[in-house]
């Protein structure tokens, strides 16, 4: 499989290099408004989103899922279980494909293996939770506490002592690694940061690692663990791309700056972005190959010496709708084994970079209200 992602990124930066390769995403009105897409992620053999939308009949916001298939996105429910909203999707080579649900009042943890849902012990309460897994062991970590569900053993629940404003907010990322759980809070204005939860520890208490708006955490091939960092807010901007390796933080790129125009970055270390930019995203390929995905340049790859352009259009958008201004911007990136980029925005659907023997282009995957 490797080998046949490798053929196929290489084959995309050779078609690339000798043609322009730009596409015309469509904006409302002349397309509804799509599900902000929170995640994309590879779900057993497929590609899944989680979308988040105002539920007039809940009074409040709820997740979804959605299923790319056919050049669209289509819904996924799983109504035997009951679920009021979808909070996380996992997978583990050892309880199979993991479904993070809302019932309400409280969440739970159903794995999916040989066709049959089983619900995993414990009930945790209230919703907003992100999940990770490793050999076994499940983490799901919500507002203000993890939880550790490993085999046949009592669930373990660990507070994040943190600073309150971050604590009232669901995490934006969660990786779990043998002994080491890393949780990840972006909350805008109010901040961010990333810790560290040692759980060889009996009282683990967490250790802050960043302090930035994360976005994202990706593992690559040999261990490392990337970070996407940044916020846009008032007329000032910033991005970062960080780089985990045992203890030690890089800080690969930063910029800071004004978005008065001309947009002027004030400050930068490090490779140099395209221009002043948050770093939405961040995705790791195989042969050491890191993705990001910047909201008004594009989709780029981290290389030694520098950001090499994979798809240089910008992917922020502003449109106009009766009675108000819209915008979208890129949420999250996945990589499918097949070699095609799916990059999730906050109202425009999903973008994918897609090849094959012919050419290779940028298509924009609406979604549908029904399955075919």
């Amino acid at each position: 499989m490797r080998n046949h992602v490798t053929v196929q990124y290489l084959a995309l930066m050779l078609w690339l290099a000798l043609t322009d390769c730009k596409a015309e995403i469509l904006t409302p009105p002349a397309i509804p408004v799509q599900p902000t897409v929170k995640a994309v992620a590879k779900w057993g053999g497929d590609v899944v989103v989680i979308t988040e939308e105002w539920r007039a009949d809940a009074g409040q916001m709820r997740q979804s899922l959605g299923l790319v298939r056919d050049d669209a996105v289509y819904p996924l429910a799983f109504p035997e279980l009951g679920c009021e909203s979808y909070e996380d999707v996992a997978e583990s080579d050892v309880t199979g494909l993991l479904l993070a649900c809302s019932h309400g009042q409280s969440s739970a943890v159903y794995a999916r293996k040989h066709g049959a849902w089983t619900r995993l012990p414990g009930t945790f309460p209230g919703e907003g939770f992100r999940m990770a897994t490793d050999d076994g062991r499940i983490a799901v970590v919500g507002r203000g506490a993890a939880y550790i569900v490993a085999d046949s053993r009592p669930i373990r629940r660990i507070a994040l002592d943190i600073d309150k404003r971050l604590r009232l907010h669901t995490p934006s990322a969660v990786l779990l690694r043998g002994d080491t759980l890393l949780v990840a809070f972006n909350a805008g204005e109010f901040g961010g940061g990333l810790f560290r939860l040692n759980l060889a520890q009996a009282n683990p208490r967490p250790q802050t690692v960043i302090v930035d708006n994360i976005r994202a955490l990706a593992p690559d091939s040999s261990g490392a663990i990337w970070v996407a960092a940044g916020i846009s807010h008032m007329i000032l901007r910033s991005g970062a791309l960080y780089r985990l390796t045992g203890g030690t933080v890089q800080a690969v790129a930063t910029n800071f700056g004004t978005e008065l125009e001309p947009p002027a970055v004030t400050k930068q270390t490090g490779l140099r972005f395209p221009g002043l930019t948050e770093v939405a995203s961040v995705a790791a390929g195989d042969n050491h190959q890191i993705f990001v995905v910047l909201p008004r340049f594009g989709v780029f790859l981290v290389q030694r010496n520098g950001l090499r352009a994979l798809f240089d259009t910008p992917l922020e958008f502003s449109y106009s709708m009766p009675g108000y201004i819209g915008t979208s911007t890129p949420t999250s990136i996945a990589l499918a084994s097949s070699g095609e980029v799916y990059i999730g925005t906050s109202s425009l659907g999903i973008l994918v970079l897609r090849g094959g023997a012919q050419r290779y282009g940028l298509r924009q995957l609406l979604f549908q209200s029904a399955r075919p």
